[in-house]
């Protein structure tokens, strides 16, 4: 039988939230969707040691999930791409574990899912300051660099159709940033509404080191941004430099500089040494993530794969 709906939901810490939350799903696929579909739990290789056998609990009590455990932790991005290797629907909901997002809200994501992405936009977001903070620093970076319409707002609570998850899947980086992905892919993307409902279980994993390693992946592999901040600040310090050597000659033709100089020698030194410094790490950093996309290093690894039509890995 075909399936129609992959859920597809990155699991990190997580163990009464996940519980919960297929509960949920289920109730609202066997009642109100009333189509097949397949739960995906992803552990993304998670340091408390009962998400997995969590996992394995909820995967022998309930027919539609499967579950898989990653070799380590490879990020959120990984762990969706993970789970849309093998999704089998027609359609990919992706959404988190800690239920801030209501499977309730479902329905509504159906409803257009003609389109090729539905993505559900809160009103309002149970979020710290900083959070906030550096969300709509990334969207600045999503609406000038990647195309983002700016009526769209982006969440991860998302209905994918399959060709638009393919497309995805055939882009080859260990550094995956599927929400630019989609921006490149089509612009055929809506937005529904929905709640954003705080948190019932513990504090949120989405810490500031996950969040800037997302934000690196935006800013790095799916922008020119600090390329393009590198050539200004170039031709920046080369005019200053310039102004600042053609006073010096004036001063010296006029006889008003001293014989020292020692402390402007050693106050420009420094600074450019600081900069030139500051850019060999940004192109090392190129260089790097260049590397691993060409030694071909995976965005994700699967240690096991629990479903019920295969042996686990």
């Amino acid at each position: 039988m075909s399936i129609e709906y992959s859920i597809v939901i990155p699991v990190y810490n997580s163990t009464d939230s996940v519980k919960i939350l297929v509960e949920q799903l289920e109730e609202v696929f066997l009642k109100t969707i009333k189509k097949s579909y397949e739960i995906i739990l992803v552990d993304d290789g998670s340091p408390n040691p009962q998400t997995w056998p969590t996992l394995q609990e909820i995967y022998k009590s309930h027919d539609n999930v499967i579950a898989i455990q990653l070799m380590r932790n490879f990020g959120k991005e990984g762990a969706l791409l993970a789970g849309f290797s093998i999704s089998q629907g027609r359609y990919v909901i992706t959404m988190d574990d800690d239920l801030q997002h209501s499977p309730y809200d479902i329905p509504k994501m159906v409803e257009k899912q003609d389109h090729d992405v539905v993505i559900a936009a809160f009103k309002r977001k149970r979020h710290t300051f900083m959070q906030r903070l550096t969300s709509e620093m990334r969207v600045w970076f999503e609406v000038k660099y990647l195309g983002r319409p700016r009526h769209i707002k982006m969440t991860p609570f998302k209905l994918i159709k399959k060709e638009i998850v393919e497309q995805i899947l055939s882009i080859q980086t260990a550094y995956p940033y599927t929400s630019g992905f989609i921006y490149y892919i089509t612009k055929d993307i809506v937005n529904i509404s929905a709640t954003h409902h705080p948190r019932k279980y513990g504090r949120s994993n989405f810490n500031m080191r996950r969040r800037w390693r997302v934000f690196l992946n935006l800013l790095i592999n799916n922008t020119p941004f600090l390329l393009k901040m590198m050539i200004r600040m170039g031709f920046l310090i080369t005019g200053l430099s310039f102004l600042l050597g053609t006073y010096f000659i004036i001063m010296k033709i006029l006889h008003k500089v001293s014989v020292s100089g020692w402390t402007t020698i050693v106050v420009l030194l420094t600074f450019f040494s600081g900069v030139i410094i500051f850019f060999l790490g940004v192109i090392g950093e190129y260089i790097l993530r260049i590397l691993n996309t060409v030694e071909h290093k995976p965005a994700f690894i699967i240690k096991h794969k629990l479903t019920k039509h295969e042996n686990s890995v």
